[in-house]
């Protein structure tokens, strides 16, 4: 899964940046193995921090998913590409505020989304199909890399030498 994720992002190995100095460039790499036995994926993100503002771009995205047998790969293919786009709106933007009564981001002004010209300029997705295996979960596995234990947040430390530079959500 890992081979075939970092064949399609192209990854080829580097020393690691120091504290930011790579031009606000990093990337990342996630793995997740769904509930033991339904699912495998694997991602890359390629993103580019603003240090001046601190806005993070993700430029491209390389995925790698084994659900066992394949029936509609081009269902599949936008299940994970949906999958991916909202898991970086939940990743970079989206936060749910409070005051001491109740929730206060009740609109789109106060609950931030992703926007089309956030989306990064290419998904690349490669799918495993194992025919001798039953078809497992398609869209459970995706979203999991790109957040728990993030490549998101990974890739932003070559990129601006910030450990996190926000909290992301942990399930």
């Amino acid at each position: 899964m890992l081979e075939a994720v970092a064949k399609l992002a192209q990854w080829s190995p580097r020393p690691a940046p120091r504290g930011g100095r790579n031009g606000g460039a990093g990337r990342g790499v996630g793995f997740v193995h769904y509930d033991n036995y339904s699912g495998y994926a694997a991602i890359v993100l390629q993103v580019q921090v603003d240090r001046a503002s601190g806005k993070v771009s993700v430029e491209r995205v390389a995925a790698a998913h084994d659900c066992g047998l394949i029936v509609n790969p081009d269902g599949l293919k936008n299940q994970i590409e949906g999958n991916i786009v909202q898991t970086l709106s939940r990743s970079l933007l989206e936060d749910v505020k409070f005051d001491t009564a109740k929730v206060t981001s009740l609109d789109w002004v106060r609950y931030p989304i992703l926007r089309f010209s956030d989306v990064p300029d290419e998904i690349a997705i490669t799918l495993i199909n194992r025919p001798d295996q039953p078809s497992l979960g398609a869209g459970e596995p995706r979203p999991r890399p790109s957040w728990r234990r993030s490549p998101t947040r990974y890739s932003m430390r070559p990129a601006c030498g910030c450990a996190a530079c926000r909290s992301l959500p942990s399930a």
